[in-house]
C-alpha cells in the first residue's frame, strides 16, 4: 500500500492554519529577500479542509516555478506579445512593400517566390542545427519597437530565439504564398464590411420585414444599373455575384417602371459559409487560438470528409478521425508529426496499409461498437475505461468460428463467452464429483483443474495493448493538426512494467525452442515420403529454418535463380528485388546451404524447378490476402499440420526453429559478428556494417556445420519412387504449356 505523502508546506500558528513555502533562490526577477518565504493564512481552522487547499497551492506553486525557470526573462505575456509583434512586423512590411511596389513581371514574382523557399530552407537547417543566430537581428529589432530590455546571456534567450526561427519560418510560408496572390484570409476591409452588413441585417428586418433586405439591396443594384452608362443588357451579362441564382430557393421579385429583369440576392452564408456558424463564442475563441493546421493534400481525402473537416474545425467524431488517420497514414504521411508540413511517400503507405490493413480495420471495428460515433474529444474518461475492460476480455478465437462471432456486438460476445465459463466450470465439477467417492474424494488439484478447462481463452497482453493504443494515436495525431482541443484517449498508454505486469496476468507463455519432441514432427507422414511433390513446402520449410535460421518468409520465396556456388560452395541469397521483401536491411545476404539439406536433396529441388521453368522453389504456395504474405497462409497449414499428427506443443511453432538455430550458434561459441550475419540481424558497428562483403564463404559454412540435428529418421521425397514420377510428371505438364 502506498504511503500517504507528507504536507510540506503547512503551518498552524494560534488557530490558524497557514501556507508557507521558500521561494526559489536562483530566479532573476523575485525579489532577493532574506529569509525569501511566501507565507499567508489559508483562512481555516479545520485540518482537512487545509490539507486540501495546501496540495492545490503546491501544485500552482510547483507550476509556476517551472513556469518561471523556463521564462526567466520574459513573462508569458510579453514572450506571447513579442513573438506576435515579430509577426505584425514582417507581414505589414512585407504587404507595405508591395502596395506601393509597380507593377512587375511574371518572371519577378517567381523570383519572389523562390527567394522566399530558399530562406525557409534556410530557416528549417537552422532548426535543425539549433542555429539562434538567424533570429537575433529580427529580435532586437521587435525589442527596440516595445522598449523591452533584451540580454542574450539570459538562459531564455535560446528558447525565445527557438520559438522566433520557428515563428520566422511560419511568415516565409505566408510571405511566399503572398508572393503568388494567395492570402490566408480575406482583406481586412471585406470582413470589416461583411460584420456591418451582418449587424445591419436584423436591424433593417425589424423595421421593414422579413423581405425588405432583398427588396432594398435589389432596388440598389436597379438604381446602379439605371444610372449608369451602359446599357441594361451589357449589365445583365456582367459576372456580379448578385445576378446568381439559387435553383434551391424561390427568386424574390422587384419590379421597375422599366420592366427590369427580377435579381435574387443571395443570403450572406450562402455567399460564403461561415466555418464557425455553429459554436458559441467560448468555442469560437478556442477555434481562433488553435485553427486547423492542414499540412497535407487535402485532395487524398473523400469529398465529403474533406467537407466536414472544412466546415466543422471542432467536434469531429471517432469514425471521421479514424477515416482521416487511415487516408494519411496509405498516402504515406509521417502522422506522429502532423503539427508540422509533411510530404508523403506512396510506397511507405502503400507498404504500411498491406502491413496493418486487418489490425487497423478490427481495431476501429471495436472501438466504434463499443462507443458509438461521437465525437472525438467529447468523449468521457470513464467511457474509455469501460469500453478497455470489455476489450481486455474478448476471447482470442473471436471471428473464427459461430460460436466466437460478435453477432449483437463485442460487449454482447464477452457477456456470452462469460457465461459460457460458468457453466462449462459448472459441467467439469459436477462431472468430477459423479466420479467421487468417499473412498477416492475429490482432491483441491482436480477441483483447480476442472475449473482452468472451463476457462475461454481472451485476447493476450501485446493483442490488447495494440487495440487499447489505437485511439490514442489517432487522439495525438487530431490534436497536432488542431482539430481537437484535448486527446481523451491519453489514458491508452502502458508502461514497459505495465506490459510485464499484464503479460503475466494473462498467462503469458513465451516462444520456446525445439527440444527432443522435433522427433516426433520427423516421424509425421510428410518427412516420411508421404508427399506428392518432392517440393513440399511442409518438408523443406522447417527443415531450412532448423538449419540455417532463415525467416519462413525469406524461405518461401526463394527461387531457382537465388542458388549459386562460391568456392564451389552452394549458397543461397535472400534479397528484396521484383516481389520478394525482408524485415530489415540486415535480411539481405547470402547464405551457405547447410551440408544436410544438401544431402536430403535441396540442390536436386532447385535443378528440377529450372528443367520446370517455374519462378519459384515453392510455386503453388499463395499469398495471404491482407498482408500479401506467403507466410500469412502457411503458418496456419503448419499449425493444422502438426494438430493433425500430434505434434502440436504450443510455443514451438515455426519461427521457434529460427530461435532454436540461434541458440545452437551461441551454444557452439560462434562469434557475434558471424552470427549477426548469419542470423540477418542488424550490425553492431560501421565496421562490421560496411566492410563485412570479404567474409567468406568457407567461413560462414565452418559455423554452420556444428549446427547438428539428428536427421536419421527422415525420408527424403527423392528416395521415394512415386516422388520420381510425379517430379517426372510435372516436368512435362509444364513443358506442355504451363511455362
Amino acid at each position: 500500500m502506498t504511503a500517504k505523502p507528507k504536507t510540506l508546506y503547512l503551518e498552524k500558528r494560534s488557530d490558524t492554519y497557514f501556507f508557507r513555502r521558500r521561494l526559489p533562490a536562483n530566479k532573476k526577477n523575485l525579489q532577493k529577500q532574506s529569509p525569501r518565504f511566501l507565507c499567508f493564512s489559508i483562512r481555516t481552522q479545520i485540518l482537512f479542509n487545509a490539507n486540501i487547499l495546501v496540495r492545490r497551492l503546491t501544485m500552482l506553486t510547483d507550476r509556476a516555478f517551472a513556469w518561471n525557470a523556463e521564462f526567466g526573462m520574459l513573462s508569458q505575456a510579453q514572450l506571447k506579445k513579442f513573438l506576435e509583434e515579430l509577426v505584425r512586423f514582417e507581414i505589414d512590411a512585407h504587404h507595405a512593400l508591395r502596395a506601393a511596389a509597380p507593377e512587375r513581371s511574371r518572371e519577378a514574382a517567381h523570383v519572389a517566390y523562390e527567394r522566399e523557399i530558399a530562406l525557409q530552407d534556410v530557416l528549417r537547417d537552422a532548426l535543425l542545427r539549433g542555429d539562434r543566430d538567424v533570429a537575433r537581428k529580427p529580435l532586437r529589432a521587435v525589442a527596440a519597437r516595445l522598449n523591452i530590455a533584451m540580454s542574450e546571456d539570459d538562459p531564455t534567450w535560446p528558447k525565445l530565439a527557438y520559438e522566433a526561427t520557428r515563428v520566422l519560418l511560419d511568415i516565409s510560408r505566408e510571405r511566399a504564398n503572398r508572393e503568388l496572390g494567395q492570402y490566408s484570409e480575406p482583406s481586412p476591409y471585406y470582413q470589416s464590411a461583411r460584420a456591418e452588413l451582418a449587424m445591419a441585417r436584423p436591424i433593417i428586418a425589424d423595421l421593414h420585414g422579413p423581405d425588405s433586405i432583398c427588396q432594398t439591396m435589389s432596388a440598389a443594384v436597379v438604381a446602379e444599373a439605371q444610372t449608369s452608362s451602359s446599357t441594361v443588357d451589357e449589365c445583365l451579362a456582367a459576372p456580379t455575384t448578385a445576378s446568381r441564382v439559387n435553383p434551391n430557393k424561390p427568386a424574390q421579385m422587384h419590379h421597375t417602371d422599366s420592366d427590369f429583369t427580377p435579381v435574387y440576392v443571395p443570403e450572406l452564408d450562402e455567399i460564403t459559409p461561415d466555418p464557425v456558424a455553429g459554436y458559441d463564442e467560448e468555442e469560437r475563441m478556442r477555434i481562433k487560438m488553435r485553427p486547423p493546421l492542414l499540412n497535407f493534400d487535402p485532395l487524398i481525402l473523400s469529398e465529403e470528409l474533406r467537407t466536414k473537416i472544412k466546415t466543422t474545425p471542432r467536434g469531429i467524431t471517432i469514425e471521421d478521425g479514424i477515416q482521416l488517420y487511415a487516408a494519411l497514414k496509405k498516402a504515406g504521411y509521417d502522422t506522429e508529426n502532423m503539427g508540422q508540413p509533411q510530404r508523403r511517400n506512396h510506397d511507405i503507405g502503400t507498404h504500411w496499409w498491406k502491413k496493418n490493413q486487418r489490425d487497423f480495420e478490427l481495431a476501429a471495428r471495436i472501438w466504434l461498437d463499443l462507443l458509438s460515433n461521437e465525437a472525438f474529444e467529447s468523449v468521457d474518461v470513464a467511457m474509455i475505461e469501460d469500453a478497455l475492460q470489455i476489450i481486455g476480455k474478448i476471447p482470442a478465437n473471436h471471428g473464427r468460428s459461430e460460436n466466437y462471432t460478435a453477432y449483437k456486438g463485442y460487449r454482447e460476445l464477452v457477456e456470452r463467452m462469460d457465461e459460457w465459463e460458468l457453466t462449462r466450470e459448472h459441467e467439469n465439477l459436477k462431472r468430477i464429483e459423479e466420479h467421487a467417492s468417499d473412498e477416492c474424494p475429490i482432491t483441491p488439484a482436480e477441483r483447480e483443474q476442472a475449473v482452468q478447462d472451463a476457462k475461454v481463452l481472451r485476447l493476450s497482453a501485446s493483442t490488447f495493448i495494440k487495440h487499447g493504443r489505437f485511439l490514442n494515436k489517432i487522439g495525438k495525431m487530431l490534436h497536432d493538426m488542431q482539430l481537437i482541443d484535448r486527446n481523451p484517449f491519453s489514458i491508452c498508454v502502458w508502461t514497459a512494467e505495465e506490459e510485464k505486469k499484464l503479460r503475466l496476468m494473462k498467462g503469458f507463455r513465451p516462444r520456446i525452442v525445439w527440444d527432443d519432441r522435433i522427433q516426433d514432427l520427423f516421424q509425421s507422414s510428410a518427412f516420411q515420403g508421404d508427399v506428392e511433390d518432392p517440393g513440399e513446402p511442409l518438408f523443406w520449410v522447417p527443415l531450412i529454418g532448423r538449419f540455417m535460421g532463415t525467416r519462413s518468409e525469406e524461405v518461401l520465396q526463394l527461387k531457382p535463380r537465388d542458388f549459386g556456388t562460391e568456392e564451389g560452395i552452394p549458397y543461397l541469397e535472400i534479397h528484396t528485388e521484383g516481389a520478394n521483401s525482408v524485415k530489415s536491411d540486415s535480411g539481405v545476404r547470402r547464405l551457405p546451404i547447410h551440408p544436410e539439406l544438401i544431402r536430403l536433396g535441396l540442390m536436386k529441388l532447385v535443378d528440377l524447378r529450372r528443367k520446370q521453368g517455374l519462378p519459384r522453389l515453392f510455386p503453388h504456395i499463395e499469398r495471404g490476402k491482407h498482408r500479401q504474405t506467403f507466410t500469412a497462409n502457411f503458418t496456419k497449414r503448419f499449425g493444422y499440420y502438426r494438430k493433425t499428427t500430434g505434434c502440436y506443443v504450443t510455443g514451438m511453432d515455426l519461427h521457434a526453429l529460427r530461435t532454436t538455430f540461434c541458440g545452437d550458434l551461441m551454444n557452439t561459441g560462434c562469434p557475434d559478428s558471424l552470427r549477426r550475419r548469419l542470423m540477418g540481424h542488424e550490425p553492431l558497428d560501421e565496421g562490421e556494417r560496411s566492410y563485412s562483403q570479404g567474409l567468406k564463404m568457407s567461413r560462414l559454412l565452418e559455423e554452420l556445420r556444428k549446427v547438428q540435428v539428428d536427421t536419421s529418421l527422415i525420408v527424403s521425397p527423392f528416395e521415394v519412387n512415386n516422388a520420381h514420377v510425379s517430379a517426372e510428371k510435372g516436368f512435362k505438364l509444364v513443358q506442355g504449356g504451363r511455362r
